[in-house]
Order: structure tokens, then C-alpha cells, then sequence
């Protein structure tokens, strides 16, 4: 049925002017739809607070406690139960459920599903800002089943964000740790020596400070400019979105570019390039990542640098860990030249890198203590992952009728 028969009342928004001071920092709760996530259900706080006068001088209106919000602006589709009373913005539509019919949080899940996502986006309309209409909102064609099937199906999804909440703090925990244990491996090693100061500051004493530039063996080389026209097909290039700021390979499906077979093999990556961001905003100017297993014949585009290290003075991974240390990223900052929008280093920037040096030996373990750290965010990342395909295989088989809720009932009459 469509969403209209099981809606009370549809509540547009507005947005109290700026201008008027005395319309902000009241108590009433108020949100666009910019902090609500996609795979959000619920809205437990808003954010921002207008005054009473803002709310009555303004077309801004409450949504009550247990409400619908749907992002009909900037975010079509995305939609949360409100956890308690709260005005909107333009951005959102409110939807007062009739709870004699339909479960908010079942409706909210709903949305989640890729049938209806597919409709929503079928309807936006715009050229800057995509939107759709209250209209498109109504027509939404809902699957009823009884309320009582509703609601366990509800909770088994909260069950699964449950879990997947506990996982993302674990990696958000994980992330801090390893990044307070890079700090602290790159000050004072592994082993408690004493430290002495240097012209990179503090290092165990018997580290030695040298330039990178002595340590390089090949490069370092700028990758290959392509414009945007030869993108599509041809052979896989690796650019600064494809990697994040503590080494990590983030995307898989890597851009293709058309080269010539000469532009290939002067550009190809091998096992042990070290590649450094060389043109970027200045917070992530100098990302670095190690060149492991990427794809065969994978090239690398020109806002990059790469280059080789003497494997037998330095292991390439204990060099791309300090690289991930705020010492190392303020050298880099420090030596950018800085444009409107983008900074930039060199090569002679980069050659000339203070690397505090410790024997091979502390080098494998510094890194072998890192590596346990990411094997273990990698682990609690594919758990996320795990995680949302679960929920997102629950709604679509739910949305359907697929997913048997009598046993969910029968669990919940035990408990």
C-alpha cells in the first residue's frame, strides 16, 4: 500500500532566519538533514536549538516524538524515527504514523531497501540541489505485514546496528591506539632506551638521523598526467582517493586510464614503491602508502611521487609508519608551497626527510607491532562489513515476506 494510507499527517519544514539572533540558542530541538546518516533509524539529538519565537516566526514546524523524518533535500531518501520532539528544516518532511497500523522503525528500515531507494532517486529533480516532492513521498508503495511481525523484524535490524555500533567503536579505539602507538615507537622505540635529542627531536640513543635522500635507490619519480577524456578504459591508475591518510588502500575498483604500451612500463608500480602525495589540501599533502598487491600493471597519476629504498638500511614499512607520525606530516607541512586551493612538495622536499634510523632489527619490530595493530583493524572492518550485508540482506528478504517472523515472536513471548 502507499505510504499515504498509514500517514496521518506529512510536516514541512523551514529554516528560522540567520539574521535574527534572537531566533537561535533557545530550547527547542532542531535539525536538517545533513547530520543524519544514511544507515541511520533513529534521531536521538538535533542539531542546533531555535527559540519559541523562531519556531512561530518561521516555517519551520515540530515533528512530535516518534515521528518520520524523510530527506526530501540534500540526502534524498535517507530517513529516521525521532527520539524525541523536534522542528525541520526544508530539507525534511515529517510523517506522523497511524501506530495502530504500521511500526515507525519497521517504516524507517524500509527505506533502506533498494527498491525504494531506486524510486526515490528515479524522482529527484533539480540541477544544484536534487529533491523530490511530498507527493513522491505518499505514492511510496509500503509492505504492510501484521504489526506485531513489524516489530520483531524491527528488532532483529536494531539487533545487527546493535553489534555493528559495539564493532565501529572497537575501531575507532583501534585507530586511536595504533596512532598513540606510532607516536610513541617513533620517540622512544620498543625496547625503553634512553633518549638523547636531535635535528628531528627525541630518539633512543642509539638511533641515527639520516636524510631519506641516502636511503633511496630509484627516484623519486612523478606519476603520469592524463586528462580526463582518456578515463574509462585501458589500464588501472592508482590516484590520492584510492589510499587514506594512515596507509591504507580504500578502494578496490581502481579508475582506468589509455596509455601507450611505452607510458605503461615507465609508470608501472612494483611490489615495494613507496608513493607520497605530492599535491593535495595541506591536511593531506604527503599520505603515503607502501605498493603491495595492487593490480597487474598498475600505474600511478601525477599529483604522486614514487620511489625505492635500500630494503638492506631501511624496511620499507617501518618508513611509510613514520611517515603516518604528526613529526613527520609538520616536516612535510612546513616545507609545502602553498596555493589557493592546493599545496605542493618536491622531490627535494621529500629527499631531504630527517628519517630517525634504528638497526634492522628494532625496524622489524617496530613494524611487527604496527602490523598486529592494522591486522586487527582490518579484522573489525570486515566484521562492519559482514555486519551491513547482514542488515542489508534481513531488509531486502523482510521487505519481501522472505524473512520468518515467528520465531522472532516466539523469542520475544519467552522473554
Amino acid at each position: 500500500m502507499s505510504l499515504s494510507v498509514i500517514t496521518t499527517a506529512f510536516i514541512s519544514g523551514g529554516t528560522p532566519s540567520t539574521k535574527e539572533a534572537a531566533f537561535w540558542g533557545g530550547e527547542v530541538p532542531w535539525t536538517t538533514s545533513s547530520p543524519i546518516s544514511k544507515d541511520a533509524v533513529l534521531l536521538k539529538s538535533p542539531e542546533r536549538f531555535i527559540t519559541r519565537e523562531g519556531l512561530e516566526q518561521s516555517a519551520t514546524k515540530l515533528v512530535p516524538l516518534g515521528g518520520l523524518l524523510v530527506a526530501t533535500r540534500l540526502g534524498v531518501g535517507k530517513a529516521v524515527v525521532t527520539d524525541l520532539p523536534i522542528a525541520i528544516s526544508q530539507d525534511l518532511t515529517g510523517l506522523v504514523l497511524n501506530s495502530d497500523r504500521a511500526d515507525a522503525l519497521f517504516v524507517a528500515y524500509q527505506f533502506k531497501a533498494q527498491r525504494i531507494q531506486r524510486y526515490l532517486q528515479s524522482c529527484s529533480r533539480g540541477t544544484t540541489i536534487q529533491g523530490i516532492s511530498r507527493f513522491d513521498v505518499e505514492r511510496i508503495e509500503i509492505w504492510l505485514p501484521p504489526l506485531g511481525d513489524q516489530k520483531a523484524i524491527a528488532d532483529v535490524l536494531q539487533t545487527v546496528d546493535r553489534a555493528n555500533e559495539v564493532r565501529q567503536r572497537e575501531l575507532r579505539l583501534e585507530r586511536e591506539r595504533k596512532a598513540a602507538l606510532i607516536q610513541s615507537l617513533f620517540l622512544y622505540g620498543s625496547r625503553a632506551e634512553l633518549c638523547k635529542q636531535t635535528a628531528v627531536g627525541q630518539i633512543p640513543v642509539s638511533w641515527e638521523v639520516i636524510e631519506l635522500g641516502a636511503l633511496i635507490t630509484v627516484g623519486p619519480q612523478n606519476g603520469i598526467y592524463k586528462p580526463l577524456s582518456l578515463y574509462g578504459d585501458g589500464t588501472p591508475i592508482i590516484r590520492i582517493d584510492d589510499f587514506d591518510n594512515d596507509g591504507r588502500l580504500v578502494s578496490r575498483d581502481l579508475k582506468r586510464v589509455r596509455l601507450s604500451s611505452d607510458e605503461t612500463v615507465l609508470y608501472e608500480l612494483e611490489p615495494g614503491d613507496v608513493l607520497v602525495n605530492r599535491v593535495n589540501s595541506l591536511s593531506h599533502l604527503g599520505k603515503t602508502i607502501l605498493v603491495a598487491d595492487f593490480p597487474d600493471h598498475t600505474v600511478f597519476e601525477s599529483n604522486m611521487m614514487r620511489f625505492k629504498v635500500d630494503a638492506s638500511r631501511i624496511v620499507p614499512e617501518y618508513l611509510v609508519g613514520y611517515f603516518l607520525t604528526a613529526r613527520c606530516r609538520a616536516y612535510i607541512r612546513g616545507r609545502a608551497k602553498r596555493a589557493v586551493a592546493q599545496s605542493s612538495i618536491n622531490q627535494g622536499d621529500v629527499r631531504s626527510i630527517l628519517i630517525p634510523l634504528p638497526s634492522l632489527d628494532e625496524q622489524i619490530k617496530i613494524v611487527s607491532l604496527l602490523g598486529a595493530c592494522e591486522r586487527k583493524l582490518e579484522k573489525l572492518a570486515q566484521e562492519i562489513a559482514l555486519l551491513d550485508e547482514l542488515k542489508q540482506a534481513a531488509i531486502e528478504e523482510s521487505m519481501l515476506g522472505r524473512l520468518a517472523t515467528i520465531p522472532l515472536l516466539r523469542k520475544e513471548e519467552k522473554l
